[in-house]
C-alpha cells in the first residue's frame, strides 16, 4: 500500500470489493466508506447536515458492514449524497457521523445492493489496519 491512509477497488468475479487502510481501524473504516461513496457516485454537492449513526455488530468489522449498508440505504431511500464520514469504535460496534447533502448533479456509479460479510477482513496491516469488504452489485 502506498499511503498511510487510502482505499482501492478489489477485483472479484461477481462483485466488487474495497481494500481500505489507515493508521487504525476507525481510519480504515472511514476509507472504506469513502471508497463506497466513490463507487456509487455518491459525493454530495454541498454539506447540509450530519447524520449520526450507531451500529452494533458481533465485532468491529461486522459493524463496518452495517455502516456501509446504511450509506447504501440513505443513498437509495433518501437520495442523499455524502461528504466525510467519521468513525468512533465502541465496545459493541461503532458510532459514525456522516456529512450529508444533495448528490452531485449527473453523478453516476455502480448500483450497489449491499455490503456483505463474505470475505470480510479487518486486521493489522502495513499502515496500522486494513479492511477488505465485498459489495453485492
Amino acid at each position: 500500500m502506498d499511503a498511510e491512509r487510502g482505499h482501492r477497488p478489489i477485483e472479484h468475479t461477481a462483485d466488487v470489493g474495497i481494500a481500505a487502510w489507515g493508521p487504525d481501524a476507525a481510519a480504515a473504516i472511514e476509507e472504506a466508506a469513502a471508497g463506497l461513496v466513490e463507487l456509487v457516485g455518491g459525493c454530495c454537492e454541498r454539506v447540509e447536515g450530519v447524520r449520526r449513526v450507531e451500529l452494533a455488530g458481533r465485532d468491529l468489522a461486522a459493524a463496518a458492514v452495517g455502516l456501509l449498508n446504511e450509506l447504501v440505504y440513505l443513498r437509495d431511500a433518501e437520495g442523499l449524497g455524502f461528504g466525510r464520514v467519521r468513525v468512533r469504535p465502541r465496545p459493541d460496534g461503532l458510532e459514525a457521523e456522516v456529512e450529508t447533502g444533495p448528490p452531485r448533479a449527473g453523478a453516476a456509479g455502480l448500483e450497489v445492493k449491499a455490503a456483505t460479510l463474505h470475505g470480510l477482513v479487518l486486521e493489522p496491516g502495513e499502515h496500522g489496519a486494513e479492511l477488505r469488504v465485498f459489495l453485492d452489485v
